[in-house]
Order: structure tokens, then sequence, then C-alpha cells
């Protein structure tokens, strides 16, 4: 595609205000089913869980936030936290099974349907009308616009998943094909078209896409008119692809930005950084000391980071999120479609989309908020 001039690139960013990029978290929580009474009090059987998520011995706070029996390590359950099962089985895939094999694609380890209830996720991320997670069993379930196919998602075993504009991309996680990458969706401008090589991370963006591959170099892919596919050199640990620009973590701390920058978007500050994602027209970043720094367009005041320590950070369209350190999540910039009303609860990660928002809840369920014209803020759910 031809390049085009900053002012038609600034009206369309003005226009489209779309913005997409990584949220990748690794987490733990898993249910069971018991129908006993229980213990009456708060952390027992079949009663709400604990202020702290937590419950009873031999109980584990499921995604209704009452306290099950926790079955992890039993077949056809999921492994427990170290990896163990129960005597006479294994854990492929994370799940516990008597069977063995490789849980690759197709087999019943790498696909197995715990069922609804158990909504075991462990990664989630927000695009532009719809979002995707990652299943403890390394499936991908995606919601909200399916027009373009961005939210059918392959039947494979994934390490990694992430939303974009009308595309979406996963690592793949089992046998041979552990470490490429596939792609999902629209493309135009050859967004979907999966790249050669083994990666360790990719991010959605609009109309592009970009990997950490496993030698820590950089490689995007897809619509370029603003040179958003054409990353520096050098290595890095994670890469978030947003609306026309691509914002990378180098292996020494310092952040990275190409692409367009009539925002100042993609002119990072030195500080060190753990994380990096991109939004439509602005940036930013989880430093060193868990505070945060944002930097590009204000004018919804999506680059007012609060202060406090935090664990995550998601650049949306015109508003961000993040995880403060006690687990409570926090959203700022625009908020005329409830996109920054965080509903209350511990959480693992939050992901801002276009006009909406997603969050990975400590019980390994997820929760939207904000804009829903296609179904995406309704997520999987018993």
């Amino acid at each position: 595609m031809t390049m085009m001039t900053t002012m038609t690139l600034t009206m369309r960013a003005r226009i489209f205000r779309r913005a997409f990029f990584l949220a990748a978290v690794v987490a733990a929580a898993l249910l069971g089913c018991n129908g006993d009474d229980g213990d009456p009090s708060p952390g027992g059987l079949n009663q709400p869980c604990l202020p702290d998520g937590s419950c009873n011995a031999g109980l584990i706070c499921s995604s209704a936030s009452v306290c099950v029996e926790d079955k992890r390590g039993q077949a056809g359950q999921p492994c427990r936290p170290d990896g163990t099962c129960d005597p006479g089985l294994t854990c492929a895939s994370a799940v516990c099974s008597s069977g063995g094999g490789d849980g690759g694609p197709g087999s019943e380890a790498g696909i197995k349907d715990f069922g609804t209830p158990q909504r075991e996720f462990t990664a989630h991320s927000a695009g532009e009308k719809h979002g995707c997670a990652l299943h403890l069993n390394r499936s991908v379930l995606c919601w909200g616009d399916k027009s373009q196919g961005a939210a059918t998602a392959p039947k494979d075993s994934f390490s990694q998943v992430s939303a974009g504009g009308a595309h979406s991309c996963g690592v793949l996680a089992s046998g041979g094909l552990a470490g490429e990458i596939k792609c999902w969706g629209n493309n135009d401008a050859k967004q979907s078209t999966s790249p050669v090589g083994k990666y360790k991370q990719v991010s959605a963006g609009l109309a592009f896409s970009c990997g950490v591959k496993q030698d820590d170099t950089l490689w995007c892919w897809g619509q370029n008119d603003a040179n958003q596919a054409k990353p520096p050199s050098g290595k890095y640990k994670q890469v978030s692809a947003g609306n026309m620009h691509a914002c990378a973590v180098k292996l020494d701390g310092k952040v990275a930005c190409w692409g367009f920058d009539s925002f100042g978007q993609a002119k990072p500050p030195t500080f060190g950084f753990k994380q990096v994602s991109a939004g439509t027209n602005f940036s930013c970043g989880l430093r060193a000391n868990g505070a945060l720094s944002c930097w590009g367009d204000n004018l919804d005041n999506q680059t007012k980071a609060p202060t406090g320590t935090f664990t995550s950070v998601s650049a949306g369209d015109t508003h961000a999120c993040a995880v403060k350190g006690d687990k409570s999540a926090v959203c700022w910039g625009s908020d005329l479609d409830g996109q920054s009303k965080v509903p209350s609860g511990a959480y693992q990660a939050v992901a801002a989309g276009k006009d909406y928002s997603c969050g990975l809840k400590q019980d390994g369920s997820i929760a939207c908020w904000g804009i829903s014209d296609k179904g995406q803020t309704t997520p999987p759910s018993p």
C-alpha cells in the first residue's frame, strides 16, 4: 500500500481511533462441583469465597465466587499447580489423563472440553469488537463480532492468543508445530498470513501483526502504510501492535516504538519497563518499579495514568486499564460507553478494547464492560 501523508494519517487515526494489544498473563483458578450444603461460614463448602479469593483447605474458589471441592489432579481435571496428578495419571497439556499423549491438535488432551461451568481461563485479549481467551487446556475461545472470522478460533492447542482489528493470532503449543503462529479472520492486508519460523509471542494490531521470535528478534506483517510493519533490529522480550504503530520491550528493559507518530505515541520515555501496550494514538508501559507511564494523544486524559504500584497495563482506543498490586483493577480516559467502569473483584489482568474492556478474574472467569453492539462484552459463561 502506498505511503499516505501525515495529514491523511492523522485524520484517519482521529476518525477510526481503534486499538488492539496484548495482554498476556499466567493464572490459576480451577473449580469442581458438589451438592452438599457444606460449612455455613465464608470459605466453607458451597459458601462465598473469602475476600482474598481463597477458601478453606481442600476447596477452591469457583467462577461464581463460591467455594467448591478442589478436584485438580483427578482424571479429566486440570493438573495441580505443581504439574502433578493422582497415581496412575499423567499431566498432558495441563490435563490429568491415563493416556499420556502430547496434547496436540485433535487429541483429547489438546482440545478437551471441561464444560462451560469451569471457565478456567489463563489469559485473554480484547480486540476492536471481539475478544479471545486461552483456556487451561490450551484451547482458544473467542466471542463478539464473527462477521470476518476473527471470533471463530481454530481447534488447536495454543500457548498465547491475541485479538486484533478483525483478525486474531496465536502461538501454537503442541508437537512439531509448537512455536509457530496461526492467525484467522480478515486477511485483506495479509495480516492473517502466518509467518514462517518459531515465536515466543504474537500481537495482533488493527490490520497488521507482530511477533517475538525465539531468537528474540522481531517480525511484523500486514498493512505497512505508516511503516508499522517495519520493526527495528535488536533483541526483545515482548511486543504490542496497536492501531498504526507498535512498541516492544528490549531485553535491557528499554522500549522502542515505530510506525505512525503524529501524537508522539511512538516516542517512549527512557525508563526501564517490564511490559508495554500500544493503543490507538497513545501507548502505556509498566515500569520496572511497578509505576505506570503513558505517552501520545491525551484528548480524553488517556495518558494521565494513576499513581501506585501495578502488575500489568493495557492501552485501548481512548482509555486504558491496569491491575494494581492488591489485584484490584482501574481504568481511565474516555468513559462514554462505560468502558472505564470496572466491576469490583480481584483480577489477574485487564484488556482495553475499542469502547469496551475485559478482565481476567482471580477465579479464572472473564468479566467485560462497555459497549456491546457485537456481543464483545459477553464472554463465554455457564
